[in-house]
This record gives C-alpha cells, sequence and structure tokens, in this order.
C-alpha cells in the first residue's frame, strides 16, 4: 500500500512536470512568432526653398545676346528702361551694388574714377539694390556724380546675367553684352576690372 502511494505520488509529480512543460512549449513558438517593433523611421523635412527673385520673364542673357527690355525706376521715381541711356558705339558699364557691401562700394569708387579719367569714353549706369533707395546717400560723392543710378528693391536685374549677389557689372554695347564680371575683392580684382573696362569699350 505503501509502495502504491509512493508510485501515486511521483506520478502526480511527473504528470504535474510535463503538464507544465507542454504548456512551456505551446507558449514559446507563440512568443517567438511576435515580430520586434521595427524602430520608427523619421521622415526627413524637405530642404527649404532656394531663393526666389523676381527677375524679368527672359532667359539669361549671354555674352553677344542682345539687351532685352528692363524698365526701372530712376532714384527720382521716373521709371525707365535701362537701355534707354545706351549710345550708338558707346559701351555703357553697367554695376549691381548695394550700400551696405564694402567690396560694391570699393568697385563704384574704382569705376567712379575711370570715369573721371576716360570722360565721355563710356556711360556709368549703377542699379542700386538696396530695399530703400536712402542707401544712395551713403555712396561716395563721386560715385553719385559721375553715375546714372536706377533702383531695383527686388533685385530683378543682376539674375537675368546669371548673378544672385552683388557686386557685379556687365558692359553692353550696341545693345549686346560684351562682358560681365561677378565678385570684386579689391586686392586682387581691381586691374580685372579696369582691362575689363578698357577692353571694352
Amino acid at each position: 500500500m505503501k509502495k502504491v502511494a509512493s508510485l501515486l505520488v511521483v506520478f502526480t509529480f511527473l504528470l504535474a512536470a510535463a503538464v507544465a512543460g507542454a504548456a512551456e512549449m505551446k507558449m514559446a513558438p507563440a512568443e517567438a512568432a511576435v515580430p520586434a517593433a521595427a524602430p520608427a523611421v523619421k521622415a526627413k523635412p524637405a530642404p527649404p526653398p532656394g531663393p526666389t527673385y523676381a527677375t524679368y520673364n527672359c532667359p539669361e542673357v549671354k555674352l553677344g545676346s542682345s539687351m532685352p527690355a528692363m524698365p526701372l525706376k530712376t532714384l527720382q521715381g521716373e521709371e525707365k528702361d535701362l537701355n534707354s541711356l545706351a549710345k550708338p558705339g558707346v559701351a555703357m558699364v553697367v554695376f549691381f551694388t548695394n550700400s551696405t557691401c564694402a567690396a560694391c562700394r570699393a568697385e563704384a569708387a574704382l569705376l567712379a574714377s575711370m570715369k573721371a579719367d576716360l570722360k565721355d569714353k563710356f556711360l556709368l549706369v549703377g542699379v542700386l539694390t538696396d530695399i530703400s533707395d536712402k542707401g544712395y546717400s551713403s555712396l561716395d560723392k563721386e560715385v553719385q556724380e559721375s553715375t546714372t543710378f536706377f533702383h531695383d528693391p527686388k533685385f530683378k536685374v543682376p539674375p537675368a546675367f546669371g548673378f544672385e549677389y552683388t557686386p557685379a557689372l556687365i558692359i553692353v554695347k550696341d545693345g549686346k553684352l560684351k562682358a560681365s564680371k561677378g565678385g570684386f575683392n579689391p586686392a586682387h580684382d581691381s586691374q580685372a576690372v579696369v582691362d575689363l573696362v578698357m577692353n571694352n569699350i
């Protein structure tokens, strides 16, 4: 009787162990079947849009191309075409400037000095890109006296020649773009600007 009771206890113990093992076997595949949550992928923000300019509705003017119509206001508020100042056989040196830009001021002073020396050999035209035309009054007196200025507060003209900055200049003769130059470093570019003007007027 004791032997039977002992066997019964052992059997009960083995049965409980077997049931527990089966339960673990059933649970393991179910747990393994649940995939691990993938890490959340954050969408990259779109890059900010590039600068936009209210340029004239014309293709970029290339060297040798005819000048498109470019109406702008003078500093006196009169609307004129940039080309209206042109004279047959006389080069028109047009520089794009901003009164707060030191390099712009240096280039304008150099061109004004050349104009004073060469007199009527070329026309000097400035396109002031300041938002307000009050910046004109801070320009050097020689620049003011030797230059016919237009006001371009929306930065419409420079991009038509491939410039998204100031200083820059173009040379126009007989209605065609003869030369152009972007940027100005007084220490390195002064002679290049002198040569460019002298070779195209």
